[in-house]
C-alpha cells in the first residue's frame, strides 16, 4: 500500500530532523509515535489478510481466494516476505488450476451440445447450457469463438431473454383498505384451542363461537384473531430472544493435531495448514465451541 511506504519514509525523515526547538521536537516525537502506531495497525491488517488468503486456499474456497488475492495485490504488493510470496503464489496457482479445469469443462460441454439433435426442445437444453454458463464464469477469459458459441446456445435455450418489466398497477382514486392477515393460516391447527378465547369467552379445548350478540353459540370454522394473535406474538418474541450463533472458528485459532502448533502459529508444512487443523476449526464451529480465555490453548 502506497500510504504505508509514505508514512514509513516520513518516520525516517522525522528521526533525521536536528536543530529544532524543544517544542518542535516534542511535536515531531508525538507525530512519529502516532505514525508508528498506525503502521503497527496496518501490519496487523496485512498479517490477517494473508492468513485469510492462506486459509481460503487450504479450504478450496475459490471465490474467496479470488477476492482476497485481488485485495492483496491491490493493497500489499510491496516488500513482501518470503512467506507472503508463498501464500500469493499458492493462491495464484489455485485460481489458475480452477480456471484451467473450468476451461476444459467448457470445451467438453460445447462438444456434448453439438452432438444433440438440431430440433431438441429448449427446456431440455437449459440445464446443460446453465452448466456451460457456470463453467465459463469460472474459466474467466475465453476466446471470441467460444464466447460466440455460448451466446448462441443461450439464445437457443431461451436464457438470454430480458426479464419482463413489471409495471405498477394504476393507483386507485380512493385508497383501498389493507386486508388483515389470516392469522389462522399462521398457526398450526393443533395450537388453535390450547388457550381460552378472550373474545367469545370459550375455554381451552373448546372451539370459538360466533360473537354476534345472539345466544346461538354457533361454532366458527376458525378461531377469533384475538385468540391467535398472542400465540404469534409469543413465537416472535422467542425468535427475537434466541442467541445469535458465535462467529466461525478460523484455522489459526485452533491447535494443529498434526504438528502441535498453537493459536496464531502457522503449521510447519510449507503448503499451508494441515487438513486436520482445517477440519478441527470446522468441527469447533459446528459444535459452537466457546473460544478459550486469553493465553489458554484451543
Amino acid at each position: 500500500m502506497e500510504a504505508v511506504v509514505v508514512v514509513t519514509r516520513l518516520c525516517g525523515q522525522i528521526a533525521d530532523v536536528t536543530g529544532a526547538t524543544q517544542e518542535t521536537q516534542a511535536q515531531l516525537a508525538a507525530a512519529a509515535a502516532d505514525a508508528r502506531h498506525w503502521l503497527e495497525q496496518q501490519t496487523e491488517v496485512r498479517r490477517s489478510l494473508f492468513a485469510d488468503l492462506d486459509a481460503a486456499v487450504a479450504t478450496g474456497h475459490t471465490q474467496q481466494v479470488r477476492a482476497l488475492l485481488t485485495r492483496v495485490n491491490a493493497t500489499a504488493s510491496h516488500d513482501r516476505t518470503e512467506e507472503e510470496n508463498r501464500v500469493v503464489g499458492a493462491a495464484a496457482d489455485h485460481v489458475a488450476s480452477v480456471a484451467s479445469a473450468a476451461a476444459e469443462r467448457v470445451h467438453a460441454l460445447l462438444e456434448d451440445l453439438r452432438r444433440l439433435p438440431r430440433d431438441v426442445a429448449a427446456y431440455l437444453l437449459r440445464p446443460r447450457v446453465q452448466q456451460l454458463i457456470q463453467a465459463a464464469a469460472e474459466a474467466g477469459g475465453l476466446g471470441p469463438r467460444q464466447e460466440a458459441q455460448i451466446a448462441a446456445w443461450k439464445a437457443r435455450a431461451g436464457l438470454n431473454k430480458p426479464a419482463p418489466v413489471q409495471t405498477a398497477a394504476p393507483r386507485a382514486s380512493v385508497e383501498q383498505p389493507r386486508r388483515r392477515p389470516q392469522l389462522h393460516k399462521q398457526v398450526a391447527r393443533r395450537h388453535w384451542m390450547k388457550t381460552s378465547c378472550p373474545r367469545c369467552r370459550v375455554g381451552s379445548g373448546q372451539e370459538c363461537v360466533v360473537d354476534d350478540g345472539s345466544r346461538s353459540r354457533q361454532v366458527r370454522h376458525v378461531p377469533h384473531d384475538e385468540r391467535l394473535q398472542p400465540i404469534i406474538d409469543e413465537r416472535r418474541e422467542r425468535q427475537r430472544n434466541q442467541p445469535k450463533p458465535p462467529p466461525p472458528w478460523r484455522v489459526y485459532e485452533v491447535t494443529c493435531p498434526d504438528c502441535g502448533q498453537g493459536a496464531d502459529a502457522r503449521c510447519t508444512t510449507p503448503g499451508g495448514p494441515h487438513r486436520s487443523r482445517v477440519e478441527r476449526a470446522k468441527e469447533f464451529t459446528r459444535l459452537r465451541k466457546p473460544r478459550p480465555e486469553p493465553d489458554a490453548e484451543a
